[in-house]
């Protein structure tokens, strides 16, 4: 019986050729183990910078096209949260974009798209960005407890989704602190507005680690290294990506563990 696996995230989960040497992530690795499974079929709608409206809107759609042909218990999903201050939203004038058609600020396609055969109309926004959409969006209409409350929705809405399909899923984060900044003021003053919606997502359905990124800083075996980039970019950054080794040891060590105890394969 064939089996798909859908997977989504940002650059943490864009997956190269396999001949890449090192732009080869989880969702790769994770395909890989699970042909002995009877999976042979891979649909990956991860995309370097995008948001989590947009991994949400992707794992939706795939799912369901995925079921036109497969039983719901043939289908597997796993998604990577990205940043919540990422942003996306959907132009029908795209001609009037200050960038065109292509994202000056990084390799992404921008705007991009999420529907076989449609028109790419949905722009992606990053804090940091030069871009004139960018600067006005994050100087004008941006707020930190709003895009908390944005992810978490859209975290609900795709847990919300599979379980309604039956669908298997298991969901992680890129890093920590993604959805909601916990250490911050900002939550401590405003955390009733946050908690109540947070409480909903069901975190048995969520990878044993806080993100990829902190168990690969803490038990890769090569993780002197990934600290070491750290060390010389002076901060505790998220944009240091873990390499075609971390991500198969996270897979082989952490997710397919996990799938194996939740009776997935």
């Amino acid at each position: 019986m064939s089996k798909v696996l859908i997977t989504s995230g940002c650059s943490f989960s864009e997956t190269a050729s396999p001949e890449s040497d090192n732009w080869v992530t989880w969702p790769w690795h994770l395909y890989q183990k699970l042909q002995q499974h009877g999976y042979n079929d891979f649909r990956n709608c991860a995309m370097g910078s995008q948001g989590n409206g947009l991994i949400s809107r992707g794992i939706i759609y795939n799912v369901i096209k995925a079921l036109e042909t497969y039983k719901p218990e043939d289908i597997l999903v796993g998604v990577m949260w990205s940043g919540s201050n990422r942003h996306d939203y959907r132009t029908t004038r795209t001609d009037l974009l200050s960038f065109g058609t292509t994202n000056t600020d990084g390799w992404i396609e921008n705007p991009t798209g999420l529907v076989s055969d449609s028109e790419k109309k949905w722009v992606i926004l990053n804090h940091g960005w030069t871009t004139k959409e960018s600067e006005v969006y994050y100087k004008y209409f941006f707020d930190y407890i709003g895009h908390w409350i944005y992810s978490i929705e859209h975290v609900l809405r795709t847990q919300y989704f599979l379980k309604s399909k039956n669908i298997k899923y298991f969901f992680t984060n890129f890093a920590d602190n993604n959805i909601v900044d916990w250490t911050s003021m900002d939550y401590k003053i405003h955390k009733s507005e946050i908690d109540y919606l947070y409480n909903e997502i069901d975190q048995s359905y969520y990878l044993p680690v806080s993100s990829e990124h902190r168990w690969v800083y803490e038990n890769s075996t090569t993780k002197e290294e990934f600290r070491q980039k750290h060390f010389v970019n002076n901060d505790w950054s998220y944009w240091i990506h873990p390499n075609r080794q971390q991500h198969q040891e996270f897979t082989n060590q952490v997710i397919y563990p996990y799938l194996s105890q939740k009776n997935y394969i």
